[in-house]
């Protein structure tokens, strides 16, 4: 077991970092669509002193695709992410007489790595679909069609069909369910981000007077999450003054309601040469969670582990400057991976794996209830990845 001088040495590193303990932390992040030679969907999150920053770009299948733009991501009931794109031609050529339009649904447990469940709508040349699950079960879809926005229901989320809805003079739209079951439909139009409301499922909707956001330079794709009782965040895409076209001429805001009908701005700009943000809930943490407030390092750190050489438990700690798919994993001297520690979602922040935890939980499959005795005395060797950072450590096992 590690020695108090080390438990202490852990604490002193937390305090040094940490500024507020949270019991229990909630997590969001948006995806957006990054140009300038890297077009596609990409995840931003909010690190640990505010900022914002460009994560990595999603993988569908395992492959990154520049094609794909306007992402809408809806948080399933199992914790999953289900995510709705258009699939369109951005880096390869078109096809002759291209009209119909294509959006697809993919799957993902983190958020990042999706497997494509298919096509889940097509429709001559719509784009920016937004989707919600409905009190009933079912799924109502909203899509631009040239200068109106039309309506697709389903049954499972993955398949729609037109519902022979048109709502006249609509922008790219955002729908949400309301605490009371009705839908509100956001979307740009005259002097900022206006809106309908339907409460029959989609099926009618009643143009809602006045303006939900405000701005006189021009602002459009908003994106509505609820962060909380009471409290309502929504992402739009503003648009620069350094004259570039397309994404790199657009940036990420966001503002803030209390009831989900009149919106204010809260920050300035979020993320520059960014475009069609979609907003979204990350898993929340049922643990305690370190917030780290004011001086967390801004680059990705992976101490030794201690103690080291080992013989039964040893603690591996790595600090995030934000957040990621993390994976950590022990190799043996030929490069053979031998375990996993850590094969998840992480916020930024101080994180410490124990190894093994207790008899019952081994990291080294225990046998005969003691650690580590399925694995030889010798080097080993322990590697974490995240985003675009790799970096890996060694580490002695003694029996």
């Amino acid at each position: 077991m590690p020695d108090k001088n080390f438990i202490l040495k852990i604490f002193l590193l937390l305090i040094s970092f940490l500024s507020i303990i949270h019991a229990q932390t909630v997590n969001y992040g948006f995806y957006y669509v990054s140009g300038s030679g890297a077009h596609g969907i990409y995840f931003a999150e909010k690190d640990a002193s505010g900022k914002w920053r460009r994560g990595s770009g999603i993988k569908l299948n395992g492959q990154f695709d520049g094609n794909t733009v306007d992402p809408d991501v809806i948080k399933l009931d199992d914790g999953r992410y289900r995510l709705y794109y258009y699939k369109g031609y951005f880096i390869t050529p078109p096809p002759p007489n291209f009209t119909t339009h294509e959006i697809y649904s993919a799957i993902s447990s983190d958020g990042l790595n999706f497997t494509v469940e298919g096509k889940a709508f097509e429709a001559a040349n719509i784009t920016d679909p937004t989707v919600i699950k409905l009190n009933d079960g079912s799924y109502l879809m909203a899509c631009v069609q040239g200068t109106n926005d039309i309506i697709a229901k389903s049954a499972d989320g993955k398949t729609f069909q037109a519902a022979g809805v048109t709502i006249p003079n609509g922008g790219i739209p955002e729908l949400v369910k309301l605490d009371d079951g009705s839908v509100r439909l956001f979307y740009n139009g005259a002097g900022g981000i206006v809106s309908s409301r339907s409460t029959d499922g989609g099926m009618t909707w009643q143009k809602e007077t006045g303006v939900r956001l405000s701005f006189s330079g021009g602002i459009a794709d908003p994106s509505v999450i609820k962060i909380a009782a009471g409290k309502w965040y929504m992402f739009v895409k503003g648009f620069n003054n350094n004259g570039a076209q397309g994404p790199a001429g657009h940036n990420v805001r966001l503002s803030e309601s209390s009831d989900c009908y009149t919106f204010n701005f809260i920050n300035g700009v979020l993320l520059d040469s960014a475009s069609v943000p979609d907003g979204v809930l990350l898993n929340q943490s049922t643990n305690v969670e370190y917030t780290i407030e004011k001086s967390l390092p801004d680059h990705y750190s992976l101490y030794q582990n201690y103690p080291n050489p080992f013989n039964g438990e040893s603690i591996i700690s790595y600090v995030l400057p934000i957040g990621g798919y993390v994976t950590l994993k022990i190799y043996d001297l030929i490069g053979r991976e031998v375990a996993v520690l850590v094969n998840r979602y992480q916020t930024a922040g101080i994180h410490s794996t124990q190894f093994p935890s207790s008899p019952a939980s081994s990291i080294f499959n225990l046998q005969a209830g003691r650690p580590g005795s399925q694995f030889s005395s010798g080097v080993y060797y322990y590697r974490l990845t995240v985003n675009n950072f790799s970096q890996t450590k060694k580490m002695v096992f003694l029996k």
